[in-house]
């Protein structure tokens, strides 16, 4: 049993619930929450967003042993726009294997963009990727944003080497696909082969 103090809390802003869960390593789980606060003023039926208010939080946790856990709370960790009527904010994770540990993959239906998490110095935490070099969806042709419908890292062979190099890719709310090659800024792609 996986217990977190968030879910049991109960105040005037709503509860919590699940919405996303990833088992992604031997030790972790990734959970995505969300709530949403409703205005009871709030009469504008015309407008196609929600016009309540909609919170996300996104927790690691770690086993440390048979019956306890380590939490980090990330908040929504990524922008993300305005929900629409009906809708409901949800996290999407991918795991993107490297030499040193794992790193998580985090986007959400309602957003563009996707972050990279990392475990370093035993705390999980948003890595700070350079102004342009960030995952995102594409936008269409009228400059509009899409949304992330899904995310997924597939293993590709390197040619002429015994090694495999991993191609996030993210599936956007146009049909699309779009891939990236990770890079770290001073390993270089070695970084990620296998």
């Amino acid at each position: 049993f996986i217990h977190h103090p968030l879910l049991d809390e109960v105040d005037d802003d709503g509860v919590w619930k699940i919405t996303h869960l990833n088992w992604f390593d031997s030790q972790s789980i990734a959970m995505g929450l969300t709530r949403v606060i409703i205005d009871p003023d709030c009469q504008d039926e015309d407008d196609e967003d929600d016009p309540n208010e909609h919170q996300a939080n996104f927790l690691i946790g770690t086993q440390l042993d048979l019956s306890s856990w380590e939490w980090t709370e990330l908040g929504d960790v990524v922008p993300f726009f305005s929900v629409p009527k009906g809708g409901r904010h949800v996290f999407h994770t991918s795991t993107l294997s490297c030499n040193t540990s794992t790193l998580l993959l985090v986007g959400s239906n309602v957003g563009s963009d996707v972050a990279i998490l990392a475990k370093q110095n035993g705390a999980w935490d948003i890595i700070d990727v350079e102004e342009g070099n960030q995952m995102s969806c594409p936008t269409d042709e009228d400059d509009e944003f899409l949304f992330l419908m899904g995310l997924g890292v597939v293993m590709v062979p390197i040619p002429g080497m015994q090694r495999w190099h991993p191609f996030p890719t993210l599936a956007s709310t146009d049909g699309s696909l779009t891939g990236f090659v990770p890079c770290h800024e001073i390993l270089g792609e070695q970084f990620f082969s296998r």
